[in-house]
């Protein structure tokens, strides 16, 4: 009867909610490892800058050396500081790579989520109207009937 209506009536409002929460967990989720990737590039790219310090001041160092000890030990750090430089160049491009193919499958993804989200809008929208309900926001308060709307439950 009534009461087996109503529960499923129940558990199928409750199934949007479960999935928007974990829609809203995958986005703040993405929204993280965004954050957290531009984190990541910003102190790639201020230790490839120290590096490239290091690299100038070891070259100056090299020419400056008075004896071919100091020159020697010089030169070899040159050539280290070279490796790490170009290391972390690469590594950096490759994060940026990575970065920029994510934040642009990110915007299509929150494309393609606006363009439902609108859809879903409207045709609530329309629901609510059809049900002779005020449209407004979500709260219960908003949906009360602007006209004498009797369900029969039975």
């Amino acid at each position: 009867g009534s009461q087996s209506i109503k529960s499923v009536v129940k558990a199928v409002a409750e199934v949007p909610a479960d999935s928007s929460q974990l829609l809203k967990e995958e986005m703040h989720r993405e929204f993280q490892e965004v954050r957290l990737q531009r984190a990541n590039i910003q102190q790639l790219e201020q230790t490839l800058k120290s590096n490239v310090d290091l690299l100038r001041e070891s070259s100056s160092w090299q020419k400056s050396a008075s004896t071919l000890v100091g020159r020697r030990a010089a030169l070899m750090q040159v050539q280290q500081t070279e490796k790490v430089v170009k290391e972390m160049t690469s590594i950096l491009r490759g994060t940026r790579d990575v970065a920029v193919q994510e934040a642009r499958d990110m915007l299509r993804e929150a494309d393609e989520a606006a363009s439902i989200s609108a859809k879903l809008r409207k045709e609530a929208t329309a629901q609510l109207k059809a049900l002779g309900m005020e449209v407004g926001s979500a709260s219960p308060e908003a949906t009360k009937p602007h006209k004498n709307v009797e369900f029969d439950e039975a």
